[in-house]
């Protein structure tokens, strides 16, 4: 029974000297704009139009664009520093296009960051995750070059799903592809400028 005594205490002096003690507070790094003023740069009530090869039409508008950081959470706990942030777009005919990125983080470690990409067109979802990304130096629509884009794709094999999506760094999404063939290309292909903290709703929280 004292051998088990002294080991415990031992551990609680080592838990002590490493500066590691349960359920401690940590604090997060304060929250610095990465790629979400490029990647999400239309403003709230923006409509970004496409259009097929048959001259159809479909217009999107941003109905939402978010930020959520952590500030601090109690180690231990599950808990972690993490930031979240999203864009939403939506049609009149109950389309949509989601992004949802999660960055997470423990003290100094490198960020892990998760990029989702969810769009439903004629009511059919298609969505895409980090591993179907591939970073692209460039991509040109229609003769016209474009720099930084991120394109996700996944083998679906029914013909109404969206098996490609384009997005560029100041533009947005650029363009989207179904199984069937069919192309959507955004009318404006030019970056915009590139937006602040405030073209966003932002929140904060913690997590104990």
């Amino acid at each position: 029974m004292l051998k088990k005594l002294s080991i415990l205490f031992l551990s609680s002096l080592a838990f002590i000297s490493c500066d590691l003690l349960p359920y401690k507070d940590v604090n997060c790094r304060p929250f610095v704009l990465k790629g979400e003023m490029q990647w999400f740069p239309e403003q709230t009530g923006e409509t970004v139009r496409f259009t097929n090869t048959s001259n159809q039409t479909k217009d999107f508008t941003v109905v939402d664009k978010f930020i959520a950081h952590r500030t601090s959470y109690v180690s231990d706990t599950g808990c972690g520093c993490r930031d979240l942030s999203g864009m939403l777009l939506t049609t009149s005919d109950k389309g949509s296009i989601w992004f949802n990125d999660r960055n997470n983080y423990i003290y100094d470690k490198p960020d892990k960051i998760q990029e989702n990409v969810f769009i439903v067109i004629n009511d059919v979802q298609s969505g895409f995750y980090e591993i179907h990304k591939t970073k692209l130096d460039q991509h040109t629509i229609n003769d016209v070059i474009i720099n930084d884009v991120e394109r996700f794709d996944f083998a679906y094999t029914d013909d109404t799903k969206v098996k490609r999506l384009y997005r560029a760094k100041s533009i947005g999404v650029i363009q989207f592809e179904l199984v069937n063939g069919e192309v959507w290309t955004n009318e404006k292909l030019v970056p915009t400028k590139t937006q602040e903290l405030s073209s966003f709703k932002y929140s904060e929280d913690t997590c104990n």
